[in-house]
């Protein structure tokens, strides 16, 4: 049947009520014409008084007029108007009034409401009733009342008329209650048309907002990003030249012999403040940069950028002699230098804070929801105790003040992860050692892939 309704229905435009109409005017149509057919049989291919093929093919016919128009309200009436002369002349024929056929026509009036509409069932129950008239005042005339009779002997006819009568009145009764609800269900529609249209112009207001805001946001961002890079171009010169003057004193004192190791200790402490504000200001000038699109997105081999990252920190690694465990790792569309910068990051503090007692190992592993892929990078160190655990990610945050750093990595990672629509957790037990994962999403991550497949087409 499925086959069916999709072959007869082309349009689109049908609403869900239509579809049923058409759903059960199909059914209707294939269960006249099926009636039809096995009682040829028993009436003969051509039958004079009622030719049951014809009829049949008519039904088969409406079905091809539908798919062919589209139009519920042409076939749905075509449809009744066959079933309705069809009853009728059999009615006729086999006893008028008295006949059990004509009882029958009641169902063309049910057929009109459920696959026409209210006007229809309106129409085809008065025509039933202007026939159930006609029949009755035949029933009156001596001739017409004893052929009847002899074909149909029962009750009198004014039974039967007062049983059309109490038809007429349950299907008047039946329409006038759709007429209600169907008023009813078309007021509340309106109503809640008009909720809906309120509802989607404030969204279309706080949509405009949030996009207004999204916008001032970008130019905050750039002239936050611009500002970072005057500023840090302002401070790094008198640090440039506080450092390149404090090596020059440094080497005149040296030529000129005076060996004073107080004035040496402060030169180095002034070298070493210098070095450290310098650090501090890349640092933070690259915090500021990580949400910046500069950097292209490209198809990323997460291996690859392990292993350059284990590369760069090839001589921590051996000083420490630590061990390397490495998972297989995906390939995705990143930007590999943010990426590198969270590896090196996680690493470097593993062997930062390397456990004395035993060899530092750390293991590197990825794995994959149906959301997100997640990395990890494991070691057995000292560990967070588990009062910190929650403002490791803030920034200038230093557990072990003795440490080299700026108290700034931990907070680029998780920013960085958070570009990607990821986060940043610990899992870690002081004295043991800690685990680091963080997340890529991967509607990010694909949609930053048909972007760029996008802009290549496109070029």
């Amino acid at each position: 049947m499925k086959v069916l309704y999709d072959w007869c229905i082309k349009s689109e435009d049908f609403d869900q009520l239509e579809l049923t109409k058409v759903k059960v005017m199909v059914s209707f149509f294939l269960f006249a014409a099926f009636l039809c057919l096995s009682l040829v049989p028993l009436t003969g291919v051509i039958n004079s008084d009622f030719p049951l093929l014809l009829v049949a093919f008519i039904f088969i016919a409406l079905l091809f007029l539908f798919k062919w128009t589209q139009s519920i309200d042409l076939v749905s009436n075509l449809f009744i108007g066959v079933v309705f002369f069809s009853t009728a002349q059999l009615s006729f024929s086999t006893g008028g009034l008295y006949s059990e056929d004509a009882h029958f026509l009641w169902s063309v009036c049910i057929i009109g409401f459920v696959i026409g509409n209210i006007q229809s069932g309106i129409v085809w129950t008065s025509g039933v009733l202007v026939w159930y008239v006609y029949l009755y005042f035949l029933s009156k005339n001596t001739f017409w009342n004893e052929k009847f009779l002899a074909a149909r002997n029962n009750f009198p006819p004014e039974y039967y008329f007062i049983v059309c009568l109490i038809a007429a009145a349950l299907c008047i009764g039946l329409v006038l209650i759709l007429l209600k609800q169907n008023k009813y269900l078309v007021n509340k529609l309106n109503q809640r048309n008009g909720n809906l249209e309120e509802a989607y112009k404030e969204l279309e207001e706080k949509s405009n907002q949030l996009k207004l805001a999204y916008e001032e946001l970008n130019i905050s961002n750039e002239k936050l990003e611009h500002y970072a890079h005057r500023v840090s171009h302002d401070l790094k010169e008198p640090l440039r030249t506080i450092i390149s003057f404090n090596g020059i004193i440094a080497r005149e004192i040296s030529k000129k012999g005076a060996n004073d190791e107080k004035l040496d200790k402060y030169l180095d402490f002034v070298q070493t403040a210098s070095t450290k504000m310098n650090e501090q200001i890349s640092d933070i000038l690259n915090f500021a940069k990580i949400n910046s699109q500069d950097a292209a997105y490209v198809e990323t081999d997460v291996n690859v950028i392990v292993d350059k990252v284990l590369l760069l920190l090839n001589k921590q690694l051996k000083d420490t002699r630590a061990i390397i465990e490495k998972g297989k790792h995906p390939t995705l569309f990143l930007q590999p230098g943010n990426i590198a910068q969270i590896f090196q990051n996680l690493i470097s503090n593993a062997v930062k804070f390397k456990h004395a007692d035993r060899p530092l190992r750390v293991y590197i592993s990825s794995y994959e929801n149906h959301t997100h892929w997640f990395f990890s990078v494991k070691d057995n160190g000292i560990g967070i105790p588990q009062d910190k655990q929650a403002s490791i990610f803030n920034e200038f945050v230093k557990l072990n003040a003795d440490k080299e750093g700026q108290g700034i990595g931990l907070a680029t990672c998780l920013q960085i992860t958070q570009h990607y629509g990821g986060e940043m957790k610990v899992h870690s037990h002081f004295g043991e050692g800690s685990e680091f994962v963080f997340s890529l999403a991967k509607a990010n991550v694909q949609a930053q892939q048909t972007k760029a497949s996008n802009l290549k087409s496109s070029v």
